[in-house]
């Protein structure tokens, strides 16, 4: 931990302007995170034009590759809160070393990633996949090689950008990325100028050269912006700087475990649903596309909150550190209520969304979806309290211990009971998101005990360093915040 007895002289932020900062910062990461996820959605859209098979088969090279994307994301996004805390810390440099060992680091996963992606098809059909099927998934996935190495050098970049507070270019240009992903696709999938002939592996290409272009235009705005180009970014760049790549590698690797341990943790849910019949799977896939298309709001608030923990933590103020995570939490649980409550309120409206709800034959899957929609509603605060607390914590360089959290309330807690209750209890679809629902629970409470620790440890440490100028003066050392950068 940082010497706690320094003092910062940046004036402290009132609450009404820390909340008007988180919010100013969150906003353009929310919805990148949405347009990030819209081009994934695209892409499935695009590949089901082409036809049933493949669709199949990119849904499998897709399932190959998002584990890939989360675990190296996770680790490459330890660049933010490093960086954040350099700054915060007054370092000149920016914390341009740990940006440029992001960008060696991203060569590496890279070089580890692309191998094997690219025996997606023989992975496929020796796990008992048509060769049909697996042959066409390992075309596809080829083209999607040439993604991994732009797709990462865009993470650090944004990344980066976050940490020095510049957020709205960045979505333009990452919504500009999108839509390059689109018109190509819809060329491919309409054989504009003869392009249909490369189907799958066009949409493929078509997703690598959009993550290019906007990765080009991440690294030129780097460098035109007075902001991040006053740190001169790229100068030093060729040369690898161990110390730094060992700190963003520490602290990035439980990121992106934990990312996988949550993920899997939805996706052997998956699993169990499927054995509940057709109806509840499908009822389970509507409900969890409007829980994730929701859970984009709490991450970036929580990566907002990340980088401003991480400007008070580098400058030592507990005091900022203490604001900056409450008006998060804050934000979060009165977004997650709001939209908790839309969700409980309106189900038929969000349902009609992916199916006919006037149809008859639907009205199974209606009746199902709406209860799992209820449960959905009510995850909406603890879910939002845990997404922004594990980002906070990971502004603090803390991620080994929150890793274990995440595995204890999954997999001790969560999976256990959704296994059960699915089974021998009896309670199907339901039992399933009961164990979802106690599982986040858990983990949001460890981990809210966790950030309470940290708090209490560091206004101990500011209340041993303090000595009052006069009777009565309260303890505002390192109480200071960081002015938005």
């Amino acid at each position: 931990m940082h010497d706690m007895t320094a003092r910062s002289v940046a004036r402290l932020q009132t609450w009404p302007e820390e909340i008007r900062s988180t919010t100013k910062l969150s906003w353009p990461l929310i919805l990148g995170q949405i347009a990030q996820r819209l081009m994934l959605i695209i892409n499935v859209v695009m590949m089901g034009h082409l036809g049933a098979k493949e669709l199949a088969s990119g849904t499998l090279a897709m399932a190959m590759l998002n584990p890939i994307l989360l675990c190296t994301g996770g680790i490459l996004a330890a660049v933010a809160p490093l960086t954040a805390q350099a700054i915060g810390a007054g370092d000149k440099s920016g914390g341009r070393a740990f940006f440029q060992q992001g960008m060696w680091l991203s060569v590496i996963l890279s070089c580890l990633a692309v191998p094997l992606l690219y025996n997606t098809g023989t992975a496929l059909e020796f796990l008992g996949q048509s060769p049909e099927l697996s042959l066409q998934a390992g075309e596809f996935a080829k083209a999607l090689c040439f993604m991994l190495p732009p797709y990462m050098v865009m993470l650090v970049a944004r990344n980066f950008l976050a940490a020095h507070g510049q957020t709205v270019v960045a979505l333009v240009i990452l919504v500009a990325g999108a839509a390059l992903n689109f018109a190509i696709c819809y060329l491919i999938v309409e054989n504009v100028w003869g392009l249909g002939q490369y189907g799958l592996f066009g949409i493929g290409l078509s997703t690598a050269l959009a993550n290019l272009a906007i990765a080009v235009a991440l690294l030129f705005y780097i460098s035109s912006n007075p902001r991040t180009n006053v740190v001169a970014p790229y100068r030093g760049l060729h040369r690898m700087d161990l110390l730094s790549l060992k700190a963003v590698s520490i602290v990035g690797t439980p990121i992106g475990a934990a990312t996988l341990l949550e993920v899997a943790f939805f996706s052997a849910s998956s699993l169990l649903m499927g054995y509940q019949g057709d109806a509840v799977l499908a009822a389970y896939a509507m409900s969890g596309q409007l829980n994730g298309l929701a859970f984009a709001i709490p991450t970036g608030i929580g990566v907002a909150a990340m980088v401003r923990v991480g400007w008070a933590y580098g400058a030592r103020s507990w005091i900022a550190m203490q604001r900056a995570c409450f008006v998060a939490i804050g934000l979060g649980v009165g977004t997650g209520l709001c939209v908790g409550l839309m969700y409980a309120m309106f189900p038929s409206l969000f349902i009609s969304i992916f199916i006919d709800v006037t149809v008859a034959e639907n009205d199974a899957v209606v009746r199902i979806a709406t209860l799992f929609l209820y449960i959905v509603a009510t995850m909406q605060l603890v879910d939002a309290v845990q997404g922004i607390v594990s980002n906070v914590l990971r502004g603090m360089s803390d991620t080994f211990v929150p890793l274990l959290l995440v595995l204890t309330g999954y997999w001790v807690f969560g999976f256990p009971v959704s296994l059960i209750l699915s089974g021998p209890a009896g309670y199907g679809g339901t039992g399933v998101y009961i164990g979802l629902l106690i599982g986040v629970v858990v983990v949001a409470v460890a981990l809210t005990g966790r950030l309470l620790y940290h708090l209490g440890e560091m206004k101990e440490a500011a209340e041993r360093a303090f000595v009052p100028a006069f009777p009565h003066e309260l303890p505002v050392v390192l109480g200071a915040e960081i002015k938005d950068h």
